[in-house]
């Protein structure tokens, strides 16, 4: 493969150079050789997605996050599809989360994930608990409104304008739009406990 490299240009060039690279990850398990060997590749062909992958699962394997998440923001600029890039984004919103405890980055990264896709129900779940971790409450009851607009199962609204409720009535301090908020749960079911206790109290 060596041999064979030197003698080739343009693709089948980083074409053979991604197998040599693979070979040191999978056959000889040989990490840092890898990493060396996709980088190369990179060097000599900066869009190459067989190469950014490789390194990407090179890097991840030795928990090289920092690097890890450059080469995912650049396979996200290549990216053909916007499914495509949502996946990449939600991976560089859970290593901000896991493995560096990052709530701002980790809301930032879900924020452009609803750039691509507004309605993308997973992410607004997840918007959520970093936004109520960065004490962002007003933007928390935002993110509940944009997602009733989604939710067609009336357990699901229920349970989202209750959440909203409590949110505006324990950390905003705005009793009148708990109240409202309430009575919206009342609409679509008029014996609901929790929301006529809640409007008692």
């Amino acid at each position: 493969l060596e041999r064979r490299i030197e003698a080739l240009r343009g693709e089948q060039r980083t074409d053979a150079m991604c197998k040599l690279a693979e070979l040191y990850e999978d056959q000889l398990e040989d990490l840092g050789e890898a990493q060396r060997r996709y980088e190369a590749t990179l060097a000599v062909d900066p869009s190459s997605v067989t190469a950014l992958r490789g390194l990407d699962r090179v890097l991840n394997r030795t928990g090289r996050y920092r690097e890890l998440l450059e080469n995912l923001e650049r396979q996200i600029k290549l990216a053909a599809t916007p499914r495509q890039r949502i996946k990449l984004l939600e991976r560089v919103a859970g290593i901000h989360d896991e493995e560096f405890l990052d709530h701002g980055k980790a809301a930032e990264t879900f924020e452009r994930i609803l750039e691509i896709d507004p309605a993308h129900e997973a992410t607004l779940s997840a918007l959520v608990r970093h936004y109520r971790a960065l004490d962002r409450w007003e933007d928390v009851a935002a993110l509940y409104e944009r997602h009733l607009k989604i939710a067609t199962d009336p357990a699901r609204q229920i349970e989202l304008i209750l959440s909203l409720g409590r949110v505006l009535l324990e950390h905003i301090g705005a009793p009148e739009r708990a109240g409202q908020a309430y009575e919206r749960v009342l609409v679509i079911d008029a014996e609901h406990k929790g929301a006529l206790e809640a409007l008692a109290s």
